[in-house]
């Protein structure tokens, strides 16, 4: 729905991956993972029976549902990309699905239930495998090892800061999730948090190890804006698709909704491209989209109607909930 940069999770990725040099939002999984498996992931889908325990509906809703659900099973075993965004992908594209079925109050019990599922599936899957050292995320920080050319004692400390900031990194991310940090207080701990790890990390290396893990990191992050940059004009049709289907948009209104869409597009993708000439910090990127989360939000409620405003606050607490903002 309105585009909101950057998440929480992708921070949370962040700074999980800062040894390996990454800004990434690639999917991290682990081994062991009980929801990283298409199988795996397909038997952690609700089935009718829970989504008719949290939403009142009437036999026709119910086959809507039925049929929705099993596309969703299907869709998660053909998915080359598994794991919690798989999921979470799944999961928006069965909400877009139910919910011309759906009056207001039964799209609201349904969000609700899809945030209480979310919360479940982190739970299970142990933050996505993001605090632990396999998957992924370990052989980036084990590749690391090797580009860097540490020495034992090196590795030995390395070691130790990675396996202390995974649980800080946990700690963070379990007091934002239980409300008890907001969303400005977190990305003020993250950038404390990552200048802190920055210090520690200079102590340990070299003047030539640093500059060479800058180096990688920089180089990834690169190719992380490249592959975002990308995917930003088609995210315009999907992001419309979903809309549509979910608010129920006339011709009309999906054409000032497209408007809408790209202008952001295109405004987001300047952001990211003087972000990545080093013409725009960190902080100032965040800021300006924020600035256009709001105004994309402002465009698209200007023609909505009165209902469709309300549907559409239903899904921003869908959205808005722990967990990847992408439809």
């Amino acid at each position: 729905m309105i585009p909101r940069f950057p998440t929480i999770p992708a921070l949370v990725a962040t700074a999980v991956l800062v040894f390996a040099g990454c800004n990434s939002d690639e999917q991290v999984s682990g081994t062991g993972n009980p929801i990283n498996d298409s199988v795996a992931l397909a038997s952690v889908i609700p089935s009718l029976a829970d989504i008719r325990g949290a939403v009142t509906m009437d036999d026709a809703d119910a086959a809507v549902v039925q049929k929705a659900l099993d596309e969703w099973k299907q869709t998660v075993k053909s998915d080359k990309q598994q794991g919690p965004f798989a999921m979470h992908r799944g999961g928006m594209q069965f909400v877009a699905a139910v919910a011309p079925s759906f009056d207001n109050g039964q799209l609201s019990d349904l969000a609700n239930y899809m945030i209480s599922l979310r919360e479940q599936h982190r739970a299970q899957a142990g933050q996505h495998g993001m605090f632990r050292g396999d998957g992924k995320e370990g052989k980036r920080f084990e590749q690391m090892i090797k580009d860097l050319g540490l020495t034992a004692e090196q590795q030995k400390q390395m070691r130790a800061l990675h396996t202390e900031m995974q649980a800080q990194m946990k700690q963070m991310h379990e007091a934002f999730r239980a409300g008890s940090m907001t969303e400005d207080d977190f990305r003020a701990a993250m950038d404390a948090f990552h200048d802190a790890q920055r210090e520690k990390l200079a102590a340990i290396l070299t003047p030539d190890q640093l500059k060479k893990h800058d180096e990688l990191r920089d180089q990834r992050r690169d190719r992380m804006m490249d592959r975002r940059m990308d995917r930003i004009d088609d995210g315009v049709d999907t992001r419309l698709a979903w809309l549509t289907a979910v608010l129920g948009l006339d011709d009309a209104q999906q054409a000032q909704v497209r408007s809408a869409l790209e202008t952001a597009a295109q405004a987001r993708k300047t952001a990211m491209e003087s972000r990545q000439a080093g013409e725009a910090t960190r902080e100032s990127m965040r800021t300006q989209m924020r600035e256009l989360r709001d105004t994309t939000h402002e465009a698209i409620n200007a023609v909505l109607t009165e209902q469709q405003q309300e549907r559409l606050q239903i899904m921003e607490s869908l959205r808005s909930g722990p967990g990847p903002h992408h439809p």
